[in-house]
């Protein structure tokens, strides 16, 4: 291996590092971690087109749909398997994997062959979900069911306990204390998580929302999205009181 080699597989290996930080979980094969972040354009030119991450990236897509699926299937709140299957398929589709995958930034994980990445591939919505679910596949392979369930649950946690259209109904409390505040305050209302309790499969929020320097309410939720919607709520009703 020539000094140049060397020093790209010394980062590189820096890098997955921190990726097994940001998902919480230490790989006993580092392989599988390696292989998962390695596309096929880059073994291709290696001319060792085993040696990545597609096969991987098709059982990633089923763990992810079996683990989301039985996450789905403990709401009780959610008992069409209409409901259940549209959920199911707003978690695990390729715009909602490759948003998680530039959470983590896995862009900059992936080994890519030149070509790919003189076109941008870093950054393409298709290999980052690609990248994402071989990921969870690599997790699967090295410490099983427990340890795929753990570690997705903790990544989409807060999706998951985002309330789906059907039950969230259709106002949006957000829209209407900016649309007032603007009126009466001439001002935006800004948000901030002031705190949060519980595991990270259950997770519970407080946001406070401000007009100016006013602190003008709080709200809870499983989700920011819902302590912010419940904030802003309790915002409308204390200004429709004065």
């Amino acid at each position: 291996m020539s000094s140049a080699m060397d020093t790209l597989y010394t980062d590189w290996q820096q890098r997955l590092d921190a990726l097994e930080e940001a998902i919480g979980y230490n790989f006993n094969d580092r392989s599988l971690l390696e292989r998962a972040m390695t596309h096929p354009s880059f073994a291709n030119e290696r001319e060792e087109a085993d040696r990545n991450n597609q096969r991987m990236e098709f059982l990633g897509d089923a763990v992810l749909e079996l683990v989301v699926a039985s996450l789905l299937f403990a709401d009780e709140t959610l008992r069409d398997e209409g409901a259940l299957t549209r959920r199911l398929s707003a978690l695990v589709c390729e715009r909602a994997l490759s948003a998680k995958a530039r959470a983590l930034r896995l862009g900059e994980h992936i080994l890519l062959g030149r070509g790919e990445e003189a076109q941008g591939g870093r950054t393409r919505k298709s290999i980052l979900c690609d990248a994402y679910e071989a990921l969870m596949a690599a997790v699967y392979l090295d410490g099983g069911f427990d340890a795929a369930r753990h570690v997705i649950t903790a990544q989409l946690a807060e999706d998951l306990h985002e309330q789906a259209p059907e039950r969230a109904g259709t106002t949006n409390h957000k829209g209407a204390l900016q649309r007032l505040a603007q009126q009466r305050f001439r001002t935006q209302p800004t948000y901030h998580i002031v705190s949060e309790t519980g595991p990270d499969h259950d997770k519970q929020y407080i946001a406070e929302v401000v007009v100016g320097e006013l602190a003008l309410a709080r709200g809870e939720g499983g989700s920011k999205k819902q302590a912010e919607q419940h904030a802003a709520e309790q915002a409308l009703t204390a200004l429709a009181a004065e």
